[in-house]
């Protein structure tokens, strides 16, 4: 429900309960908060822009953090790094931001495609 520690103050064994460092319990688990992105006007280039950073709040590290960037290919980039408020997200050598049946080149630069975390 909301960020915290949940905290265990007693357990009950055969029946008979027995306080947990006195009364003031041991934590026994963190609750994050729901993580928020916030949108962003960026303008990425193709294959040239090798850096995206997403932001927003609750992040947590980079063992924990999965993005999924549509409409580009998962094997095209990998997170970088990891902050309270950021994503870093590289793209991969010889890769692009969108699918090669997307693909922008040769078009007008007033031509957009949204990219979605």
């Amino acid at each position: 429900k909301d960020p915290g520690f949940i905290i265990a103050r007693s357990v009950k064994v055969s029946g008979k309960d027995y306080s947990l460092a006195g009364s003031e319990g041991i934590r026994v688990a963190i609750v994050l908060a729901d993580p928020i992105i916030t949108p962003s006007k960026e303008t990425l280039h193709e294959t040239q822009s090798k850096l995206l950073v997403v932001s927003g709040l609750g992040f947590t590290n980079v063992a924990d953090v999965k993005i999924t960037l549509r409409p580009t290919p998962a094997g095209s980039y990998k997170i970088i790094g990891v902050l309270e408020d950021a994503i870093r997200v590289q793209l991969l050598p010889d890769r692009d931001w969108l699918p090669s049946f997307m693909t922008l080149k040769d078009e007008d630069d007033s031509k957009k495609i949204l990219l979605q975390v």
